[in-house]
């Protein structure tokens, strides 16, 4: 099944969205919220996702076709889905949870975020959590004191995931306003990929969203990836993170 939403920018007229359920009802993921990865450094969110994946029950719902994607086809780490492309969309009506990963990296940042906010806003979303990373070696002094520090950028309509006092990236603090941030000094911070493109992105949707990020470097990231889940915690309740079975195979200790 394919259906189309609506994307209205010069570049490209639809993102097809591509079903993978008989007579799918889009109207069920309405009101969910949406945890999406960054390409951002060390892949720590969509390892962190692949995790989430792992330790809910998710059905995949469908998949997207996007010309600011690169295409890929490779070995999925969810057991369900043995084979994985570009851009996947899984939901959890348990949860009211949309999760999409994403393996291929986008071609044409600004292009693919409009087109996937767009969408997230067509099908009612009620809120997105960008999951990205940060280059390690950007840490300033007040953050050396952390074993894993994890900051956020929370746009201003949008209380922090569960906690009353979020705690702003540091790097970014002086450009936020009542919880609104500069989205160019989001990607003055080394290794945030396209965040700030999503959250650009969000903005100009009326998307809520909260950006999460974690210090990393490229390897095994992980305890980083479990370090940066607990971010959706009030999403997902007491869930016990499991690790695919897959990267036993990949890991080795």
């Amino acid at each position: 099944m394919h259906f189309k939403v609506g994307v209205n920018h010069q570049n490209h007229q639809y993102m097809p969205f591509y079903a993978v359920i008989d007579n799918f009802d889009v109207s069920t993921i309405a009101k969910s919220v949406c945890v999406v990865p960054a390409i951002a450094h060390g892949g720590v969110g969509q390892i962190s996702v692949d995790i989430l994946l792992s330790s809910i029950p998710f059905t995949l719902i469908g998949r997207f076709i996007s010309d600011h994607v690169a295409p890929c086809v490779t070995v999925s780490a969810i057991d369900e889905t043995p084979v994985s492309t570009s851009v996947e969309c899984f939901h959890s009506a348990e949860h009211s949870l949309l999760v999409i990963q994403q393996r291929g990296p986008a071609l044409h940042g600004h292009q693919w975020a409009t087109e996937l906010t767009e969408w997230l806003k067509e099908v009612s979303i009620t809120r997105l959590m960008v999951l990205s990373g940060i280059k390690g070696l950007c840490r300033i002094d007040s953050q050396l004191t952390e074993r894993r520090p994890v900051r956020q950028v929370v746009e201003a309509s949008v209380e922090s995931a569960g906690n009353t006092e979020p705690r702003y990236l540091e790097q970014v603090a002086r450009f936020v306003k009542a919880g609104r941030v500069e989205t160019a000094s989001v990607k003055a911070v080394d290794g945030t990929g396209n965040t700030y493109h999503l959250i650009g992105a969000a903005n100009r949707a009326e998307l809520e969203y909260t950006a999460f990020f974690i210090f990393t470097e490229e390897g095994d990231n992980r305890l980083d990836a479990h370090a940066l889940l607990e971010t959706i915690r009030p999403v997902v309740g007491g869930v016990a993170w499991t690790e695919p079975k897959i990267w036993g195979d990949m890991f080795i200790e």
